[in-house]
C-alpha cells in the first residue's frame, strides 16, 4: 500500500503539459468569476508552486485528463439536470454568478468543460488509487451537486459518479466518503441517500449554507466545526477517522479536502492554520495508509489566495510522508 513519492507524483491529476502556466481545471468567464469568493484559478497555482519547490518537476509525467463525453455523465446525472446546463440562466444559478446574458456555448467553454475535466480527473485519480494506493486531483470535490442538480458552484457530482464507475467496473463495494469541507457535502449524501455500502463522514459548520436536513439523514459520522475551534479542538473532533476506517472497512476512500476551515476565509468564517489543515490532510492519508485502503483526495472548496499555496505545502507533505 505505501507507494513511493515517485509513484504518487506519477498518478497526481493535472490538465495539460508542465511548462503551460494555467492548467485547464481553471474557471474563468471574461472576469466574472472574480464576482464569486471562489478562487477559481487556484489549481494552476497549486501546480506552480509544487513545481517552484521541485516537489514535481518538469520530467514527471502527470496524467492530462480529458474532457470527458456528456454520454458518460448519464451514468449518475439526469436528463433534466443535463439538458439545462445548455441554458446560461440554469448554469449562473448553479455556479452563483451572473452570467445568463453570455451565450450558453461560450459558458460551455469557459466554465463547464473545465469543469468536466475535473470531472474525468477525479474519475481517472479514483482508478489509479485502486493500482498506487493514493492519488491526488488538483481539482474536483463538487460536493454540492447531485445527480439531478447543481449548485454552491457545483455542476457535476464528481465523486458520485467516480463511485458509481468504482462499483461498476472494479469490484468495489463498501466506500468511506470523508467530507472535510467546511460546508455540508449534501450532493454526495442526497445521491447515497439509504446506501448501507456507503459510510459518510462529514465535518462541516451547521449554521452555513447549504443546511440541507434531508440530505444530512446520509451522515453516518456527523462532526461540526465552529469559529472558536482551533487547531488542537478541530483535531481532536476528527481524530476518530481512524477507528471509523477500521470499524466499517472500506474497499475506498475518497477524501474531499476543501481548504475553506482556513483562518479568513470569508464564507465559512472558520479559525483553523495552515498547518491544522496539513495535519487534517496527513492524518487522513496515513489513516488510509495504515489500513491499507486505496485513497483518492479532491480539494473542493477554499476561498482565499492563500489556499493555494496551503494544498500545496500539504501535498509536499504527503509525498514525504509517503516516500
Amino acid at each position: 500500500m505505501k507507494s513511493s513519492c515517485k509513484l504518487l507524483k506519477t498518478f497526481l491529476v493535472k490538465i495539460l503539459e508542465p511548462n503551460i502556466q494555467y492548467p485547464g481545471y481553471n474557471i474563468t468567464a471574461f472576469g466574472l468569476e472574480k464576482l464569486h469568493p471562489f478562487d477559481s484559478r487556484k489549481y494552476g497555482r497549486i501546480y506552480n508552486f509544487l513545481t517552484e519547490w521541485k516537489v514535481l518537476s518538469k520530467e514527471d509525467k502527470l496524467l492530462a485528463p480529458s474532457i470527458c463525453s456528456r454520454t458518460f455523465l448519464y451514468e449518475t446525472c439526469t436528463f433534466w439536470h443535463l439538458a439545462l446546463l445548455n441554458y446560461s440562466l440554469y448554469i449562473g444559478k448553479c455556479v452563483e454568478l451572473p452570467i445568463c446574458f453570455l451565450p450558453a456555448w461560450l459558458v460551455r467553454w469557459r466554465t463547464l468543460n473545465p469543469m468536466l475535466r475535473a470531472t474525468y480527473g477525479t474519475v481517472c485519480a479514483s482508478f489509479m488509487a485502486l493500482q498506487r494506493g493514493v492519488a491526488i486531483s488538483l481539482s474536483g470535490g463538487y460536493h454540492h451537486a447531485c445527480g439531478n442538480q447543481g449548485g454552491g458552484f457545483c455542476i457535476y457530482p464528481d465523486i458520485t459518479i467516480a463511485i458509481n464507475l468504482l462499483r461498476k467496473f472494479c469490484g468495489i463495494k463498501k466506500v468511506m466518503i470523508i467530507d472535510l469541507d467546511a460546508h455540508q457535502g449534501n450532493g454526495h449524501e442526497r445521491d447515497f441517500l439509504n446506501d448501507a455500502d456507503i459510510y459518510i463522514i462529514d465535518c462541516f459548520r451547521p449554521n452555513i449554507y447549504p443546511g440541507d436536513m434531508n440530505a444530512r439523514k446520509a451522515i453516518d459520522k456527523e462532526l461540526h466545526v465552529y469559529p472558536q475551534d482551533d487547531d488542537s479542538s478541530y483535531l481532536g473532533k476528527i481524530s476518530c477517522i481512524p477507528s471509523c476506517i477500521q470499524q466499517f472497512k472500506p474497499d475506498f476512500i475518497m477524501y474531499n479536502a476543501g481548504t475553506d476551515i482556513m483562518a479568513g476565509d470569508p464564507l465559512s468564517g472558520l479559525n483553523i492554520s495552515e498547518d491544522g489543515v496539513i495535519q487534517r490532510d496527513e492524518l487522513v492519508i496515513r489513516s488510509a495508509s495504515d489500513n491499507n485502503v486505496p485513497l483518492c483526495m479532491v480539494l473542493s472548496g477554499g476561498y482565499q489566495k492563500c489556499n493555494a499555496v496551503c494544498i500545496a505545502k500539504s501535498i509536499q507533505n504527503v509525498f514525504e510522508l509517503l516516500n
